[in-house]
Order: structure tokens, then sequence, then C-alpha cells
């Protein structure tokens, strides 16, 4: 990236004390996970559902920072909670989509049915409510359902209302703020600790980070493979879910530059607050920046 990160917002002590509570969320979304599908015995691995990425937690946890936050068992279920939507999401998307991959081994729907996919995600998605409700800070309680409720109505939409239309630029970015922009929203707003002006600012740059990873994600659609991904790609076009990037370069190069357009509105609004602008180039170069190099693609600016 062209600006540099200012190294000391994450000394080493800082880093030691992230890792070990990525670890701790990691263990109550794999604790909450066993506990929502033991009734299944050995149909399913556990671990399966607790493997990915954890972006959205990475996030949460840069941004942090040094706060209090950091080893709160509040913060820590709010990010378990929607490490929980998510992967309950990512149960009824491949039914919907039909993806047989998922983190390179098969699809839950193609383990345990499409019936068994569909009741471990909603399982999965009452146990993430469940265990926010039962945290000592139940104030994040309504944020939750609300980002949780754009989620799905987003998802909803785009299956059902949007099938088979070309969405223009607008709806495009639209889209990609509300289904995948609003998880890491929440996580933004909680970040926030209280102080209701940097809690609607880290709110805004969950926004912004979750619609670029989500435009970059139809891109790798697009133009990179299975075996790169390691889940099933090409499903949106097959569906008639018609994306930007799929009108071909003209669409990739102007989903580039809303991408570019989130990137620079993320870091303008984090002006004021130097140290979680630098959490968040640290969060797009460590997490993001990877992903894209992943898939051969390049972003120049990040």
């Amino acid at each position: 990236m062209g600006e540099k990160i200012n190294e000391k917002i994450l000394p080493a002590e800082i880093l030691e004390s992230n890792f070990t509570f990525l670890n701790d969320i990691s263990n109550v979304v794999r604790n909450r996970v066993k506990d929502s599908l033991a009734f299944l015995g050995e149909k399913i691995v556990i671990d399966e559902f607790v493997s990915g990425k954890m972006l959205r937690s990475q996030f949460a946890v840069k941004m942090a920072g040094n706060s209090n936050l950091i080893n709160s068992t509040t913060f820590c279920n709010a990010c378990a909670a929607i490490e929980l939507v998510h992967t309950a999401s990512l149960c009824h998307d491949d039914v919907i989509d039909r993806a047989d991959e998922r983190r390179k081994k098969d699809s839950l729907w193609k383990q345990i049915g499409n019936s068994g996919a569909i009741l471990t995600g909603d399982l999965l998605l009452i146990n993430a409510t469940t265990l926010l409700a039962m945290s000592d800070e139940k104030s994040y309680l309504p944020a939750f359902l609300n980002k949780i409720t754009e989620m799905i109505e987003t998802e909803s939409e785009q299956e059902l209302l949007l099938r088979g239309i070309q969405i223009d630029e607008a709806t495009s970015l639209r889209i990609a703020r509300s289904k995948t922009g609003s998880l890491f929203a929440f996580l933004g707003h909680v970040c926030g600790d209280g102080d209701e002006r940097l809690s609607k600012t880290l709110e805004e740059a969950g926004y912004l980070i979750g619609a670029i990873y989500q435009l970059a994600d139809d891109i790798f659609d697009v133009v990179s493979s299975d075996e790169v991904a390691g889940k099933t790609l090409g499903t949106d076009n097959k569906r008639g879910k018609l994306t930007l990037p799929q009108t071909g370069n003209d669409g990739i190069k102007a989903t580039v530059a809303l991408i570019k357009e989130q990137y620079f509105r993320a870091i303008e609004i984090l002006a004021p607050y130097p140290e979680k602008q630098d959490a968040l180039k640290l969060f797009i170069s460590e997490d993001i920046k990877p992903i894209i190099k992943q898939h051969d693609f390049q972003i120049a600016f990040i």
C-alpha cells in the first residue's frame, strides 16, 4: 500500500495478546458448535465449522487494539456470535447455490443432505443469538439482530428479486455493503466500546471493509478457480445472480474502481483516529491482501 503503517500501534505484546484472544474466540465457536450439533454424532467433523479465515474477528481484534475490550468476555462472545452467524449463512448459501465444495471439502449439504444443512444453519444462528443474549452486556443485542436482519433481507432480495437482472454499480455496492458488510459493521460498532461517535465511525468502516471483500469475491467468482478458492465458483452466473464482474473486463474494472472508492473512504473516515486508521491498514495488508494475491489478481492500491 502507498501509506506506511505506524508500527508502534501494535507492538509485540499486543500482537501476542490478540493472537491469544483469537484462539479464545475460536474455542468459544468450537464449543458452541459442539453443543449445537452433538446430536449428529460422527456425521460431521466439528473442526470444519471453525477452520475458516475468521476475517470478521480479525477485523474486530485489530480495531480494538490495546483497549480494554481485549480479554473481555462480552467482546469475545460478540466475535464468536458473528462467526457462528457467518458459518450458518454458509450452510444455507451452499444449499441455495448447489455449491459442492467449501473450504476444500464437501459442502455440508453433500455430507448430510439439504434438510440437514438447512437445519444445522438454523441451529447455529439461534445459538449465536443465545450466546449474545446471555452475555453480561445485552445492549449489543438490538444492533446484532438489526445487522443479521439486514444480511438476510439482502440475501433474499438478491435471490428472489434480482435473479436474471443485470445490476448496476450502485446496486452492486449496496448489496455488497448489506450482505457482507453488515457483520463487519456490527463488530465495528462493538469496538467503539460505548463511545457513540467512535462506534458509528467504526461501524461504517466495517461496512466499507465488508463491501471491499464482497466485491473482490465477486471478481474471484469470475476469474479464479475452484482449486485456488477451495470452494465451488461460478454458481452466481449459473443461477442467474448477475454480479457486476460478469459483464466482462469493463465490469471487472468498474468493480475494482468501487473497491478503490471504499478503501480510500475507510481511510478517510478514520483520520480523526490515527491508531484505528493504522489498524485498518494492517488488517487490509495482513488479512485482505493475501486473499487477493492467492487468486492471482492484483489491485494496485491495496
